[in-house]
């Protein structure tokens, strides 16, 4: 609890208290901290209102007041601050999803765990706080946040508990696909996905999930959840499962998941490239249009296809050996272009000729300068000057 993240939190508890109410670092990183891994953002938990909140700290920001909650700047750092649910700290434990999550950490560094889930770490068990079923009708993501916890942890889900999601699957229809994509996500992500899916496919909450549909073959399937584990990010993810899966639209589908513009023109491009990577690999024209960053992600889904080690520095090399990076980069222009076709309507001329050049020069069949590329589209008739 030594470092300046955890000490900035405790002045902030330390402020609330000296204005008369109670105060302490709550749910994730209590339970990261317990569990010695990394803490990536502290929450507050606080008998003060958010008017009072407010009032005490000079930079805050409104992103929740419905639920109580007030994003309080402090020593460059930003912290949620919540109101309790219910009158006391121990109500409002008892409404959070996990007993692991349902600690307190005091700013002297005691734990208060009124519903054991100190034990529950030490069994790596994911158990609701005292009623599970209660717990998943007041939030049904909750369901999959639990097989986002045994992703993530490696920890088992308790009986009761995963009695509790079998009988309120239904429940997760009533959750918008952006906060079920965004656990999926981390489930997809979680060093221990395998084990995650083998569970979720043993629920019956998946068959809740239309979405899932035209994937859920390659879901229940052991090697390729396994094989999850060694991709780094969604669009890799994404991609490997929507060209295992045969699925014809991936724009469509990954629309329906409300994924965001970059990774599903990532996920298209790759995708469409990925049968003739598979059969020899990637030529200049793949490294150009899919850029540095998409083609690092294309060689791993690549070689995982392949059941090869993904060889990132020999395609990061091979780019940066591209004669041009982008059409930027070319030795010729558009102004030269219409110079070039002078009466033969250049504006519908101006893109092809571009693009004619481009794959000339990625392919070295034409030196990247002005005269030798002149000189080519006239050998090549492509313009009459």
């Amino acid at each position: 609890m030594s470092t300046n993240f955890f000490k900035t939190a405790n002045m902030i508890v330390e402020k609330i208290e000296d204005a008369g109410f109670e105060a302490y670092i709550v749910g994730g990183a209590v339970r990261d901290h317990l569990l010695n891994r990394g803490v990536h953002d502290i929450d507050i938990t606080t008998s003060a209102p958010c008017e009072k909140i407010k009032e005490i700290f000079s930079h805050t920001a409104d992103v929740a007041l419905k639920h109580g909650t007030v994003i309080v700047c402090y020593n460059g750092e930003a912290f949620e601050v919540t109101t309790y649910r219910g009158q006391t700290l121990i109500e409002d434990l008892k409404l959070r999803d996990f007993t692991i999550n349902a600690m307190v950490l005091t700013k002297a560094g005691d734990i208060i765990d009124p519903y054991l889930g100190r034990e529950d770490i030490k069994h790596r068990l994911i158990r609701g706080v005292v009623n599970p079923r209660e717990r998943f009708r007041e939030d049904p993501l909750r369901m999959l946040r639990s097989f986002r916890f045994v992703s993530q942890l490696g920890f088992s889900i308790d009986q009761t508990t995963f009695a509790a999601i079998q009988s309120e699957s239904s429940q997760i229809t009533k959750v918008a696909i952006e906060r079920i994509a965004s656990e999926f996500e981390k489930i997809f992500l979680g060093a221990n996905a395998k084990k995650a899916f083998q569970l979720l496919n043993s629920s019956s909450i998946s068959c809740e999930i239309p979405q899932l549909k035209e994937i859920s073959k390659s879901l229940s399937d052991d090697n390729v959840i396994f094989s999850i584990s060694s991709l780094k990010n969604i669009t890799e993810v994404w991609s490997l499962l929507l060209f295992i899966s045969e699925v014809q639209d991936c724009q469509t589908f990954l629309r329906c998941w409300k994924q965001p513009k970059k990774v599903i023109n990532e996920v298209d491009s790759m995708i469409s490239r990925l049968p003739m990577l598979l059969k020899r690999g990637f030529n200049e024209e793949d490294l150009y249009f899919l850029g540095l960053e998409t083609v690092e992600k294309a060689e791993r889904v690549r070689a995982l296809l392949k059941n090869e080690a993904p060889n990132i520095h020999k395609v990061t090399s091979q780019y940066y050996s591209l004669p041009i990076k982008d059409k930027k980069q070319l030795a010729i222009n558009g102004t030269d272009i219409i110079d070039l076709l002078k009466d033969e309507k250049p504006k519908e001329r101006i893109g092809q000729v571009i693009s004619l050049v481009e794959k000339a020069v990625l392919t070295q069949v034409v030196e990247n300068k002005k005269k030798a590329i002149i000189h080519w589209l006239r050998e090549e008739g492509y313009v009459n000057a």
